[in-house]
């Protein structure tokens, strides 16, 4: 007699490319384990692996460019029959007990949908130098604006500040001199 207390269900391929790489499909890698806590498998496990294909597709920054596709399985697994109860449960004795054959029956599935990703540029090659250049004739306008403010408002308002202060204080001196001349000959 034999006893199976687990399996591990693997599935694996290899990158493929198209001849001009515009089409690739990525490696697939799956493993699966297939058991059951304090039980053995079943006399007959039917397990369905269902393939979910996600495509990527991406555009091109340039306008004209080639769109590129990559593509990955994804893989679903459904096991059926695992546990050997329902023999318990029939002939009263496990089936570890009775047979000494045990049948693993895969059935690989393609999916009826697919998921589509497509991821497109936030901005094209030419949109992008457009942008840029006009962003920076506004930073030149903007500095050549502030450049005009300071030489026809702010320059010639600090001159005429400047040249009140000057005559304040020429006001000032005059004064003070005109003052001291009154106390020497108020002293007198």
């Amino acid at each position: 007699n034999c006893y199976i207390g687990g399996a591990r269900l693997c599935l694996t391929a290899p990158k493929t490319l198209s001849n001009d790489t515009f089409y690739t499909a990525q490696p697939l890698i799956f493993c699966q384990i297939l058991s059951n806590t304090n039980d053995t498998l079943g006399k007959f496990v039917r397990i369905t692996i269902e393939l979910i294909k996600a495509v990527n597709r991406t555009e091109s920054l340039d306008e004209g460019g080639q769109t590129t596709y990559s593509g990955v399985w994804i893989p679903r697994f459904i096991a059926e029959g695992t546990s050997d109860k329902m023999s318990y449960d029939q002939y009263g004795s496990y089936t570890r007990y009775l047979t000494i054959q045990h049948i693993v029956e895969v059935k690989l599935k393609e999916t009826s949908f697919f998921i589509m990703n497509i991821q497109q540029p936030i901005t094209r090659k030419g949109e992008a130098i457009f942008k840029d250049i006009l962003f920076s004739t506004m930073c030149l306008e903007f500095c050549a604006i502030a450049f005009l403010l300071f030489k026809l408002a702010i320059l010639p308002l600090l001159k005429r500040l400047l040249k009140k202060l000057h005559q304040y204080d020429f006001c000032k001196k005059r004064f003070e001199q005109h003052n001291l001349d009154e106390t020497t000959l108020d002293k007198i």
